[in-house]
């Protein structure tokens, strides 16, 4: 994608952007694949990050297969694009790869959902609405859908019975049946899909009951972001950035991929530079408090850091979180506190370590969406940096 023109062959495209090679230039450019929207960064000078940088890639920690191994060479070997490091508050381990520039922008995936789930606790503490408030209520379009019944705390836990599956290989199932209205792709007729996102959700059924078990599904963000908008009357990328970007004195604008109709992808579209996205992990880390703001209440930062371990267990993460759970759009390595994670695919992480004081954000372009024994490792790997900076 640097020659131009660009050979059809060696194109990024709306179908194969996040494919392998070419997610390795689409994920860092994506403003110019698709439709995206600005999340301001605000007035005033960013909020400094001391440098303090130490030879962290030497640390050694024991991978998934038994064997030692350096945190350089995870790096190698899980399609880094950046790691970046902070503890307290300084920067402690910055690596940026093939041409990545620390003002860059990398779309975070489903790191979004972390972002957005934080939202949600402002918004519901300046009294938008509430846990216990029907899905319905809100939101009339979803009768009969997989969410009539459900409240937006099962929304928020993805506790819903949706009948969403989240399958990235799957072209015939729920992903790939959301990303047609998503990105505008083709239907069998060669025309454009260009009825957006909130046409697509109320055709989800349901399947179960609701509050039975945790099923992780990007659907759950998408309505929870149509609530945050209609109990707002304003937009996603307008909130994001007038509640938490605005406030984080962050070094750039973020952007939000748009759909056809301009309705922000709150379930994975984010793109945002490695130290802002650390930023918004130091607010996290820091009981929502940050750049001399209290941007998130401290009652809904504790909140999102205890989770239903038993709810958990159906969850594709749970053989490898043993011990997890996920509450209001956030990953716990334990339910019970411990690490907490903002996880995207393709490698995408936020990495809270609160009682270390620790937070690590990790962009990559992983050749396929999931890859768990690569997930592991980086999760290893991390927990053995935070080991070595406390002591």
């Amino acid at each position: 994608m640097i020659a131009a023109p660009v050979h059809s062959e060696r194109r990024a495209t709306v179908e194969n952007w996040t494919e392998a090679p070419f997610n390795r230039w689409s994920f860092r450019n994506l403003e110019r694949i698709l439709p995206t929207a600005v999340i301001g960064r605000g007035a005033g000078p960013p909020a400094a990050l001391a440098l303090d940088l130490q030879p962290l890639g030497e640390i050694q920690y024991t991978a998934g297969d038994g064997r030692l191994c350096s945190v350089a060479t995870l790096l190698d070997a899980s399609h880094t694009d950046g790691l970046l490091v902070l503890h307290r508050k300084r920067i402690v381990y910055e690596e940026l790869r093939d041409g990545f520039a620390v003002d860059g922008r990398h779309i975070a995936f489903s790191v979004s959902k972390s972002v957005v789930g934080t939202l949600a606790g402002i918004l519901m503490a300046q009294g938008a609405f509430g846990r216990g408030d029907s899905v319905t209520s809100i939101i009339p379009e979803l009768t009969s859908s997989g969410w009539d019944g459900a409240t937006v705390a099962q929304v928020l836990n993805m506790t819903t019975s949706a009948d969403f599956v989240e399958d990235y290989e799957d072209r015939s199932g729920s992903v790939w049946a959301m990303r047609s209205f998503l990105y505008g792709l083709p239907d069998d007729s060669g025309r454009p899909n260009l009825q957006g996102i909130l046409k697509y959700l109320p055709t989800v059924g349901s399947a179960g009951r609701h509050g039975d078990a945790f099923v992780y599904k990007s659907a759950d963000t998408m309505v929870l972001a149509w609530i945050l908008e209609r109990t707002t009357g304003r937009q996603l990328p307008e909130l994001i950035e007038s509640e938490i970007w605005s406030q984080l004195g962050m070094d750039h604008d973020a952007r939000i991929m748009l759909d056809p109709t301009g309705v922000a992808y709150g379930a994975g579209g984010i793109c945002a530079a490695i130290r802002d996205l650390g930023r918004f992990g130091l607010m996290v880390a820091n009981g929502g408090a940050f750049n001399g703001r209290q941007v998130a209440p401290d009652e809904w930062i504790e909140a999102c850091r205890t989770g239903d371990k038993e709810k958990f267990g159906a969850s594709t993460l749970a053989e490898r979180f043993p011990n997890g759970a996920y509450a209001n759009h956030w990953w716990l390595q334990h339910g019970d506190g411990g690490p907490q994670l903002a996880i995207g695919i393709h490698g995408q992480m936020i990495y809270i370590d609160r009682r270390r004081e620790m937070v690590a954000v990790k962009l990559s372009c992983w050749p396929r969406a999931r890859m768990l024994d690569t997930l592991t490792d980086t999760i290893s790997a991390l927990e053995a940096i935070a080991a070595e900076l406390q002591e």
